[in-house]
């Protein structure tokens, strides 16, 4: 480079100038650094790594995810001449990049895939198990489980020969969250175990050590075990709220609709509130000074929403919060599979076979309103309240917020549950004698559902009676009472059994 040329040092002064006025000059000057600093030594090596880092920084502002993953590899030939150490926050730094830019995952499983194959070329040992670990991450997020469990089973070997303790309680945790998106449970207690068995035996972050709290509640809450979730809960929402974590993704598997990890804590706390019971607890817990800063959030409005819906018993309100909070995503078929299996956790309203099954049909084709209309010309005769943009089963394009998050999702499932049960009890009260579709009207869900739900209940012992087809009626008979002849008569023979015992003893020793 010749004297009258501008240093390194001007040109990176230049691009940074001119990275929010002018990105492509400025990508081109990142470039031309990297293109052109052949030198080894010390500062030549910050100017490659600060290009390096500007570079990611400029796309990730860009959201350009191709171009960031292009930038990953292009620093192989800088990492190639630096210490290991540089090299993994390096690409830790280029990585965390990636959380910025929307639907990139694929193209940083990508961008890992390759990494991963170079650093076990290179021998980089700790940097593979690094950019592992992070690839189960994705992959978990991704609900790609059968993968993730292949790639965690050859990490846990390789560290458990190198007695890596640290890494080690972040594979286990993530084996633990991926066992539970299998829904076995007992193997993501013993993945936890394990993590937390690892974690003993070193200092753990107070970051890690929440995640390993937060993982610990969601599975005492998969238990039922409210009362342990919600002190587990606590501890993950003081840590990371002491940790200033207030942005990134809602959690590993599938997250909510915005807010960081401390949020979701929050969240989970309220859950535990309202299904211990305790409704009213909720308003009260969102006055200490750490839920302030989260209590106008839409997130924790939807749970105060719920709280105030089972407060009141009122199952129709609980209806409207699930249609009134609803966040904007992608089609998820797994989602939308659910909230038609899952009935009548989410019930079908009153209308139409055939409409139902040409909505399915049309479902990914057609708009609601061509549908509609569609139908109204074949003098099916819909009303107002069986119109698609009514229904109460959410589309995969509007998927309900409260259940976008598998935690919220299930206990939300049995909350429901509960209030239908409830609410069936509670009108079937008074008669001896009750039309199915008079109850149906006032619980205001399909007469089918009712129904099912019904027999279940009586099935379970929780109502006396029985369906009368013929009529469309339930007959309600009264609790039976406990006849205890039989226990009764029970013991009196066993006390017999032991007076004839101790006769045949005394006889024994008087022969």
């Amino acid at each position: 480079m010749s004297s009258s040329s501008p240093s390194v040092s001007e040109i990176l002064a230049r691009a940074s100038k001119l990275a929010s006025t002018d990105p492509k000059a400025a990508e081109a000057l990142y470039k031309q650094i990297l293109a052109t600093s052949t030198s080894q030594s010390g500062e030549g090596l910050r100017d490659q790594e600060t290009a390096l880092v500007k570079l990611g920084e400029l796309y990730r502002d860009q959201k350009y995810a191709e171009g960031l993953a292009e930038v990953i590899n292009r620093s192989r030939a800088f990492m190639s001449s630096t210490a290991k150490a540089k090299t993994a926050k390096l690409i830790r730094t280029l990585l965390d990049y990636f959380a910025a830019i929307p639907d990139s995952q694929k193209v940083q499983m990508k961008a890992l895939t390759d990494n991963i194959a170079w650093a076990k070329q290179e021998k980089r040992i700790f940097l593979k198990h690094s950019l592992e670990t992070r690839l189960v991450g994705l992959q978990l997020e991704s609900r790609q489980y059968q993968p993730a469990l292949a790639l965690i089973d050859t990490l846990l070997t390789e560290l458990k020969r190198l007695d890596d303790k640290m890494i080690l309680t972040e594979v286990h945790l993530l084996e633990s969250r991926v066992y539970r998106g299998l829904g076995n449970m007992p193997k993501a207690k013993a993945s936890l175990t394990s993590s937390r068995t690892a974690a003993n035996a070193i200092y753990c972050p107070p970051s890690l050590q929440a995640q390993l709290d937060l993982q610990s509640g969601i599975l005492h809450a998969e238990e039922k075990d409210y009362s342990t979730a919600y002190s587990y809960f606590f501890e993950a929402f003081e840590n990371l709220s002491a940790l200033g974590e207030s942005e990134g993704g809602s959690g590993s598997e599938g997250g909510g609709s915005g807010g960081g990890k401390a949020l979701e804590a929050l969240k989970y706390m309220l859950l535990c509130k309202v299904m211990l019971n305790l409704p009213e607890d909720v308003n009260a817990l969102l006055t200490i000074k750490l839920a302030l800063r989260y209590a106008s959030s839409r997130d924790v409005e939807s749970m105060r929403a719920v709280a105030r819906a089972h407060q009141k018993r009122d199952l129709r309100a609980f209806q409207g919060v699930l249609r009134e909070y609803r966040v904007e995503k992608g089609a998820d078929t797994s989602l939308f599979h659910y909230a038609f299996a899952s009935a009548p956790s989410i019930p079908f309203p009153s209308f139409n076979s055939i409409y139902l099954l040409m909505r399915l049909l049309c479902l990914f084709t057609l708009s609601s309103f061509v549908l509609v209309l569609s139908f109204r010309h074949l003098n099916l005769n819909l009303t107002d309240a069986d119109a698609a943009p009514s229904l109460h089963i959410p589309i995969a394009t509007n998927i309900i917020e409260l259940q976008s998050d598998p935690t919220i999702r299930t206990h939300l499932a049995a909350l429901y549950d509960t209030l239908f049960e409830g609410n069936l009890k509670k009108i079937v009260e008074p008669y001896s004698v009750v039309e199915v579709a008079y109850v149906a009207e006032q619980v205001g869900q399909e007469r089918q559902a009712v129904e099912t739900k019904l027999s279940k209940m009586i099935l379970d012992k929780v109502l006396y009676g029985v369906l009368d087809q013929g009529r469309g009626c339930l007959v309600i008979y009264d609790e039976p009472k406990a006849d205890n002849t039989y226990g009764a008569a029970i013991e009196t023979l066993e006390q017999i059994s032991k007076v004839v015992e101790s006769l045949y003893a005394k006889t024994v020793k008087i022969a």
